[in-house]
């Protein structure tokens, strides 16, 4: 059973590839028409069992292939709806369970949305019809239906199980939206690979060429894939008419060129991916990687690696059959094992590290070089150390050897460590000095900090001394308490929170009396007391 997220309201083979519409091969019945089409066309000799089957089920059935598939010529409107974005239903994108119907997120602005369906939910029946076992064209059949109408799920959430009732409307779905995110970096989101998805591409990005973009980020997470011709053609605009892909059928091997002709795309690129990245998708990440065009982040693809052809049957319905395999220009396999990122994201929003990785340092003041065998990323630290990026920063860190990551600044290079993994807090402060630890800190604690007889205690405010809550980098508001001639007191404005570490730091803007910086910035660790 397909594991895919659909587009729910119609059918939904969104990691089809379609290689085109053969003529039919006419038998005497529709049973041996399709024996007789996978015999001469299917990618590998199907099983003996086949020529035994008796009926259309049966012959799947032996088969296993859940990319080979009888379409209805019912079913295959449907199908086509969804390659061309347009279509009736509740707008949500799913993937099949045993159970039923899995949400994996709804569709902005969709009747799904508006009645309260959420990621993770499980739609376990629709009209009192329950959805366990089914395939995604049964279910999709069920749940989509004419515009106005109502479908009444039973939906489990967690240990709940609600009643929702969905108002079936058009949903349009965009396959393709680009903006501009950090003034110069351009971002193209593609959802499907649909019929005009290159054209859509290609105008996406002449936009964000007009508005200046300097980089671009190219999000496939959650596009499953569509049609071959519409990757290979954005392949083109990326690697020219080089090899997008190596395919192979059950009789021979060749070589498929991308196909250019649409936008030129020269500027440095990140693709992000995750699990539910499929087939076209993980053709066009493949291609970029191979032929190094982009950097790749997220996570492993999700490795569907055959390419299905519509064949016309006699009496009008149709079969999806696998017709080839494909392998990445290298020929690396990613059939059932899928492609890999150059940098894997699990903990923070990949396109918030795209955004990190992409936007260059102002003065170059403070930062860090990230090198590996692909690309070169120069990193501010004044950005690492916003909490808009904390996440981010903190996702390169522990995905990335220390040895490809060196922290520059005025005082000069610093290699990381293995154990900067552990102490956290030389990923943000390279060039401070740890001058204190406190444990089992009550969350009202006031702190101390002896700065020496040789600071110019006029320099010690808030603005130069930080309360930084560790994983999330957010500062605690303070105020600066009695000084004398070496220590000042610190409280904190809020109770601190229970079993949670803190940084008290001490910034290059505190001076000596001579007008010197600190030699070394400082930063004090603290622990919260349950």
């Amino acid at each position: 059973m397909s594991r895919f997220r659909q587009l729910l309201g119609i059918i939904v083979v969104v990691a089809l590839l379609v290689g085109g519409f053969a003529a039919p091969v006419y038998a005497d019945d529709i049973v041996s028409e399709v024996k007789l089409l996978l015999e001469e066309r299917y990618v590998e000799k199907p099983p003996e069992d086949i020529h035994h089957a008796e009926s259309i089920d049966e012959i799947l059935q032996i088969l296993d292939d859940p990319h080979t598939e009888y379409l209805t010529a019912e079913e295959y409107d449907r199908y086509i709806s969804n390659l061309d974005e347009s279509f009736t239903g509740i707008g949500i994108h799913i993937q099949m369970e045993p159970e039923g119907v899995r949400v994996i997120r709804p569709i902005e602005n969709s009747p799904g949305e508006a009645a309260g369906l959420k990621a993770g939910d499980l739609i376990t029946k629709a009209d009192g019809k329950s959805l366990a076992g089914m395939i995604s064209e049964e279910a999709v059949s069920i749940l989509q239906g004419p515009i106005d109408s109502v479908v009444d799920l039973k939906v489990k959430r967690d240990e709940q199980v609600l009643d929702v009732s969905v108002v079936r409307d058009v949903i349009d779905v965009p396959n393709v939206t680009g903006e501009i995110v950090n003034d110069s970096i351009g971002y193209i989101d593609i959802d499907s690979f649909g019929r005009t998805t290159n054209r859509a591409f290609d105008n996406a990005f002449e936009n964000l060429k007009k508005e200046s973009a300097e980089s671009l980020i190219l999000d496939l997470r959650y596009n499953t894939g569509g049609y071959l011709s519409s990757a290979r053609q954005i392949a083109g605009s990326f690697i020219g008419d080089e090899v997008a892909l190596q395919v192979e059928s059950s009789s021979e091997k060749n070589p498929y060129e991308a196909l250019p002709g649409g936008a030129e795309v020269d500027k440095p690129t990140i693709l992000i991916m995750n699990e539910f990245s499929a087939s076209a998708s993980e053709i066009l990440a493949a291609a970029l990687k191979d032929h190094e065009k982009a950097f790749l982040i997220g996570t492993r693809t999700y490795g569907k690696g055959t390419v299905q052809q519509i064949f016309s049957l006699s009496n009008g319905d149709k079969l999806k059959a696998t017709i080839n395999r494909f392998y990445s220009p290298n020929y690396d396999e990613i059939d059932g094992v899928g492609v890999m990122p150059d940098l894997v994201v699990r903990s923070a929003n990949p396109k918030t590290v795209a955004k990190l990785l992409l936007s260059e340092p102002e003065d170059k003041a403070s930062y860090v070089v990230f090198e590996n065998n692909i690309k070169e990323f120069t990193i501010d630290f004044d950005k690492v150390r916003k909490p808009k990026y904390w996440d981010a920063w903190g996702a390169v860190f522990n995905e990335t050897s220390p040895d490809q990551l060196t922290a520059v600044g005025e005082w000069g290079e610093m290699h990381f460590l293995q154990a900067h993994q552990n102490l956290r807090w030389p990923m943000y402060f390279p060039n401070y000095r740890q001058t204190g630890f406190f444990n089992n800190v009550p969350t009202d604690q006031q702190f101390s900090i002896n700065l020496g007889v040789n600071v110019d205690m006029n320099t010690v405010n808030e603005d130069s001394i930080e309360l930084i809550e560790s994983h999330s980098g957010k500062a605690v508001s303070i105020s600066i308490g009695e000084k004398s001639s070496d220590t000042i007191k610190i409280k904190p404005q809020e109770d601190l929170e229970p079993l949670t570490e803190y940084w008290l730091v001490v910034h290059e803007t505190v001076k000596y009396k001579n007008g010197n910086s600190l030699d070394n910035p400082l930063i004090a660790v603290a622990r919260i007391a349950q």
